[in-house]
């Protein structure tokens, strides 16, 4: 979650175009609700699609079985290299 909170999220919003021209064209008031705008608009987008994958996890148990082999495989694969 911090990794989300701290880099992704901030990445997301940072290189959003009409946040881009705010911060070249307007003065920094105009630039931070332009900013808290799209990040509203970018927690939106990752809570749907976080939502719609938890969902398919909680009720498809194919897709959980699926999720959590080939995660598992990768993670323990990659610390016995």
């Amino acid at each position: 979650m911090r990794r989300f909170l701290f880099e992704e999220l901030p990445a997301e919003v940072s290189k959003d175009e009409e946040y881009q021209n705010a911060k070249k064209y307007s003065d920094r008031q105009n630039a931070r609700i332009t900013f808290e705008k799209k990040l509203v608009d970018k927690f939106q987008e990752f809570i749907f699609d976080h939502t719609e994958v938890y969902r398919k996890f909680t009720d498809d148990p194919e897709f959980k079985a699926w999720l959590a082999n080939t995660l598992f495989d990768n993670d323990y694969d990659q610390g016995a290299a």
